[in-house]
């Protein structure tokens, strides 16, 4: 039963009681021929009054619950409004001024400063993820120009974690086509929880494409421990991180540099 539900209740037994109470004096009233009803009214009345304040105390209790259930919806929210605020605050909005300042140089220096954003953008990622142990990598393509690509993770962020990520994914190797097939071709992340893979500890995982222009420039992935340890809000968080990165790497290229990359990348989608 809900607080409402109980406090209609309540005040319903209560008219109750006090029409029976009524009834009960006029009929004593009007039967001389029984003077025990006078008494008996007099006892009824008592225990009406006294019923009548513990419903009292019941429903203004029923009132403080409601109260209370209402200040703590709105401290979830609070609490809520705050974290997210943090979030953006302490990830996405300095991972833009870092995009900022890297735009306003020149390529040369875009590339002596991408390994250091790079690092940033994936230790202010793993700040995002909502579990204690994340472990985090930016799988990156060592050559761009190449028909068979691999990627190697670097760099990579944890907290809390001793475990190696894989070595690396290479296109020639078969098990690896829906890496590369999701560096190509997602729009979003991809999460999955409960999984169990050969010789590793973690449990579920997130990927993302680090793409931009059509080209790939890799995934940003993030995995844990427990099967459902990262949420689709982590993984959200992945995406926007991933498309920051993708920004970024593209500003390291020049404007032939990427054309080449566009020609084998055509020629890689007809394979």
């Amino acid at each position: 039963m809900t607080s409402k539900a109980l406090t209609v209740t309540l005040r319903l037994i209560a008219l109750g009681l006090g029409v029976a109470t009524a009834l009960s004096g006029l009929n004593a009233s009007n039967s001389p021929e029984f003077p025990e009803l006078r008494s008996w009214t007099l006892w009824w009345g008592i225990a009406t009054a006294v019923i009548s304040f513990v419903i009292w105390l019941v429903d203004d209790w029923v009132k403080r619950i409601r109260e209370g259930e209402v200040r703590t919806v709105e401290q979830l929210l609070e609490a809520e409004r705050i974290r997210i605020a943090t979030a953006t605050n302490g990830a996405f909005l300095p991972m833009l001024k870092s995009l900022q300042q890297l735009s306003t140089m020149e390529v040369a220096a875009r590339r002596a400063e991408i390994s250091g954003f790079r690092q940033e953008l994936i230790d202010r990622t793993s700040d995002l993820i909502r579990n204690d142990a994340p472990r985090l990598a930016y799988f990156r393509v060592d050559d761009l120009s190449v028909e068979s690509r691999v990627m190697h993770p670097k760099p990579v962020s944890q907290q809390n974690r001793t475990d190696e990520f894989t070595s690396l994914f290479a296109e020639s190797d078969p098990a690896d086509r829906e890496i590369f097939d999701l560096i190509d071709q997602a729009e979003t992340a991809l999460l999955r929880t409960g999984v169990t893979v050969p010789d590793r500890v973690y449990h579920c995982y997130v990927s993302a494409p680090v793409r931009a222009g059509g080209i790939a420039f890799g995934m940003l992935t993030a995995n844990t421990l427990e099967p459902e340890g990262l949420s689709r809000e982590d993984a959200n968080n992945i995406v926007v991180m991933a498309r920051i990165l993708a920004a970024a790497e593209g500003l390291t290229l020049t404007t032939a540099e990427r054309r080449a990359i566009l020609a084998v990348s055509g020629s890689r989608s007809k394979i």
